[in-house]
Order: C-alpha cells, then sequence, then structure tokens
C-alpha cells in the first residue's frame, strides 16, 4: 500500500513528502517568476504597439476651463502611446491650475484617454490687494471673469476686512487665517440654505470673534449676525425685514446678535428700537 503524498517511481521506489514539497516549491518559484516576466514585458510590448497611439481624449466636468486650458497644462502629446503616457504626473499638472480641485485620468484602449475633473467654483469675491476670487475651502482664484462664465456666477458679495494678509497669497491655495475661515463657513451655510435671498447680500465684513456684517443691495443695510445657528438667524432675517422697513424707513442696522430680539437703528433719529 501506498502511504499519502507518496508517488512510486518508475523502479518501484517511493518518492518522500519532503521532495514533493520541495519540488512543488520550485515550480511555484517558476511560475511566479514566469508571470513576472510576461509583466515586464507586456506593458513594452504594449507601449511599442502602433495600434494604441493617443487619438481622442474625453473630458468631463469642464466648466469655467477649456479643453485647451487641460491639454497645455497637463503636457498631453498628440499620437503618444497611451501606455507610454505618465497618468500620474499629468494629472499632478493639471491639479496645479487654480480652478481645478482634483482630476482623476485613467487609459480607454485602443486610443483614448478619460479626464474627469473636478473644478472649483467662487463662493464670494475678496478683496485683498485687488479683487480675487474665493471659493468655499477658502482657496484664492483668480479675479478675472472668464468668457465661459455666466452673470450668476459673478454676481457675488465682496469679503472686505482682510487686507492685512494679502502678502502671503498664491493662487490656487487656501488662505489661513481663522476669521476669514468662521465668515466663509457661516456663509457656505448661508447659501446652502436660502440661495435666493443671499443674492441681497453685496458685502461681508467680520464684526467680532463672534459675529459678522452683512451688507444689503440696494441701500447698504448693515445686519450684524452672530456666527451661530445660521439657519435660524437667516430665517429670521427674512422674516423681520418687510417689517423693520415698515416701522423704519430709513434703518441704518438691524442687529441680530441678541437673544429673541431684532434690534433696529434709524438713520434719522440716530436711535435703536
Amino acid at each position: 500500500m501506498v502511504r499519502p503524498f507518496e508517488k512510486k517511481t518508475e523502479q518501484g521506489g517511493r518518492l518522500p513528502w519532503k521532495r514533493l514539497k520541495k519540488l512543488a516549491y520550485v515550480g511555484c518559484v517558476a511560475l511566479i517568476l514566469a508571470v513576472i516576466g510576461m509583466a515586464v514585458r507586456i506593458p513594452r510590448l504594449l507601449e511599442s504597439d502602433a495600434r494604441y497611439r493617443l487619438e481622442a481624449i474625453e473630458m468631463r466636468g469642464l466648466h469655467v476651463l477649456k479643453g485647451a486650458d487641460v491639454l497645455e497644462a497637463g503636457q498631453i502629446a498628440a499620437e503618444a502611446n497611451i501606455f507610454a503616457l505618465d497618468l500620474q504626473g499629468m494629472a499632478s499638472r493639471i491639479e496645479a491650475l487654480p480652478w481645478v480641485k482634483a482630476v482623476h485620468i485613467v487609459r480607454k484602449p485602443p486610443d483614448r484617454l478619460m479626464v474627469d475633473i473636478i473644478e472649483r467654483r467662487r463662493l464670494a469675491w475678496i478683496k485683498m490687494d485687488k479683487i480675487y476670487g474665493i471659493d468655499q475651502d477658502g482657496v484664492l482664484l483668480p479675479g478675472q471673469a472668464l468668457p465661459t462664465e455666466v452673470r450668476t456666477e459673478l454676481d457675488l458679495p465682496v469679503i472686505n476686512g482682510f487686507e492685512q494678509i494679502a502678502d502671503s497669497l498664491r493662487l490656487g491655495e487656501p488662505i489661513k487665517d481663522e476669521a476669514l475661515g468662521r465668515v466663509i463657513h457661516w456663509w457656505r451655510q448661508a447659501v446652502a440654505y436660502d440661495a435666493d435671498f443671499c443674492m441681497n447680500v453685496s458685502e461681508i465684513r467680520p464684526f467680532d470673534a463672534e459675529s459678522l456684517r452683512l451688507y444689503l443691495v440696494g441701500d447698504g443695510l448693515e445686519v450684524r449676525m452672530p456666527l451661530d445657528r445660521v439657519e435660524e438667524r437667516v430665517s429670521v432675517l427674512r422674516r423681520y425685514i418687510q417689517q423693520v422697513y415698515q416701522e423704519c424707513p430709513e434703518p441704518a442696522y438691524i442687529d441680530l446678535r441678541f437673544s429673541r430680539q431684532v434690534v433696529v437703528g434709524s438713520r434719522t433719529t440716530g436711535k435703536s428700537s
């Protein structure tokens, strides 16, 4: 009887289990080396195959930017072999554009690339040494309007009061200032809650560590607004603003910083009520 894991040789002998293990190990190593060799050779074969020359690029997510901007930034060569392209390097160069938040590039054999881009959007303008744009993450954007932008994307309030940090500005990078961060965070929540009403705001300024000032379109009415409970504060302002104009024809400011009170200052009397 032959024991398990033993095999008779042609001479009638037995092949020990240890030798079987050794042969199996050698076989596995040979197979792994063969696979590695194929993995090395296959990309080289693909990179030299004329069928994989780049013929077209599909781009998604472009609004502000144009395709030519992406091609130039990524240094994408026409008719290059798609398997010879450094996709990570291309993506890094495209992400260096101030308007680009993220980019993902994939090959689509035999002759295409797919470029997915997430662009940044202006949340507001900001006055520093000059006017710039700023997005919801506090990233500084170019101040000039682009031909691809529509009016509603340009009709945004101006954030003032941060001119002192203008020395360390770099387009495409976040502005590191806690007070500005609080203002942006508040405005982002306000726009998400009631974008239509926020279109009435022309200027935003910090007031103190716990509040800010909004200036409304038209008469420049000042609204002093706490930084907490954003949805509640915007809702109260919207609910009472018509009443304020009816009861105080020339209001100087509306102050919502006091608990359960709406304080209104008058331009004519100089008093608050």
